[in-house]
C-alpha cells in the first residue's frame, strides 16, 4: 500500500532545524561535527592537566580517613540490623535509623572508592564521586543545604 503523501513516503521524522521558545532562538540539534569537536577538545585539555603530587597525597589521605569512617558506619548499620532483627521490624525509629545508617555508610563507601581512585588519575576519582551524587538526584546545593540544616544550630 502506497503512501498517499509523497514526503511521507520515507519512514523518516521530518526535524525542524530550529525552535523559536518566546523570543528566545534555540537549534534542534547541534550539528555532529561540532560535538565530536569539543568532545575531543575538552578530552585533550583534560588530559593535558597534571595534577601534582599534593593532590595525590591528600586523595590518599582522604580515602584512609573515609574508609574509617565508612567501616565505622558499616558497625553502626550493623547494630541498627540487630535492633530492628530484635524488634521483628515492628519499631518503625529502629528502621528509619537503619535507613540513614545504611545511606551514609552506601555515601562513604563511595567517597572512599572515588578519593582511591584519585591517588592514581585524580580527575576520574573525583568525577566517579561527582557522577554518583549527581545520579542519585543530590546537587551540591542540595547535600550541603541539608547538612548545614542538620548540623549547625542557629541562635
Amino acid at each position: 500500500m502506497e503512501s498517499k503523501h509523497p514526503e511521507n513516503s520515507n519512514n523518516a521524522m521530518h526535524k525542524p532545524e530550529f525552535i523559536y521558545v518566546g523570543e528566545e532562538y534555540i537549534e534542534s540539534e547541534p550539528k555532529g561535527e561540532y560535538r565530536q569537536e569539543d568532545f575531543y577538545e575538552s578530552f585533550s585539555q583534560l588530559h593535558d592537566i597534571k595534577p601534582t603530587i599534593a593532590v595525590r597525597v591528600a586523595c590518599l589521605i582522604g580515602s584512609m580517613l573515609v574508609f574509617l569512617l565508612s567501616l565505622f558506619m558499616a558497625a553502626c548499620v550493623l547494630v541498627s540490623c540487630i535492633f530492628v532483627v530484635g524488634t521483628l521490624g515492628l519499631n518503625q525509629y529502629c528502621k528509619i535509623v537503619l535507613a540513614r545508617h545504611w545511606i551514609r555508610f552506601k555515601n562513604f563507601f563511595v567517597i572512599a572508592g572515588g578519593t582511591f581512585v584519585g591517588v592514581f588519575s585524580p580527575l576520574f576519582g573525583l568525577g566517579i564521586v561527582i557522577l554518583y551524587f549527581m545520579l542519585k538526584g543530590q546537587g551540591k546545593d542540595q547535600f550541603f543545604s541539608s547538612f548545614m540544616e542538620r548540623h549547625v544550630h542557629r541562635g
